[in-house]
């Protein structure tokens, strides 16, 4: 067991590394702190870790399972790559999700995050097996390709907000783009009736 006190992670050890847990010392995990480190299997993070910063994890093809109790910022790319990630304990606090943050974890296959205020873009980019993405009423951004190459999601609940997506430089909603599967969208929160002047 490899316990995290900071900075990034030496070089002699990235590949020898597969379980590591954050020291109770540590509020945030630092940029490119786990970049590369091969066979890293899983992570548990205590309640005081607030923030994972950029390429924090990134390129970590064996993390299976990230515990991430109290996390509220999950930044660029944090979890990118991470092709066999599929067991995340997302923080009921989390409110930040940037972009690239998953991309490309293909093993992921549910989202649940009701705390979530903004996702950026393309922060779960060609996750192809995400089936279900569950957000709560206080969602107020998804960004470009956000979803994109989602091939198998089915089913997503969002709020009903006029101004939840943005466009991309094309002036398109692109959001879930080639999410061919997607076929239930459910409305949460309240949904307020219109005013007329």
């Amino acid at each position: 067991m490899f316990v995290y006190t900071g900075g990034r992670v030496p070089e002699h050890l990235r590949l020898h590394i597969t379980h590591a847990r954050v020291d109770e010392s540590v509020s945030e995990i630092d940029e490119g702190a786990f970049d590369g480190c091969e066979h890293l299997l899983d992570v548990d993070c205590h309640n005081g870790v607030k923030r994972v910063n950029k390429r924090a994890f990134y390129l970590c093809r064996s993390l299976t399972r990230a515990n991430l109790p109290g996390v509220t910022f999950i930044d660029q790319s944090a979890f990118g790559y991470c092709s066999r990630l599929m067991d995340v304990k997302f923080s009921s606090r989390l409110e930040t999700i940037e972009r690239w943050a998953f991309d490309e974890c293909e093993d992921l296959t549910h989202l649940e995050i009701p705390s979530i205020l903004r996702i950026d873009y393309g922060a779960f980019f060609s996750c192809k097996t995400l089936a279900e993405a569950e957000f709560g009423g206080g969602l107020e951004t998804i960004g470009v390709g956000a979803f994109q190459y989602c091939h198998s999601l089915r089913r997503i609940a969002i709020p009903l907000k006029y101004d939840l997506f943005t466009l991309n430089s094309n002036e398109r909603y692109d959001q879930f783009d080639d999410c061919f599967k997607l076929a239930t969208v459910e409305l949460v929160g309240s949904i307020h009736k219109p005013i007329s002047f």
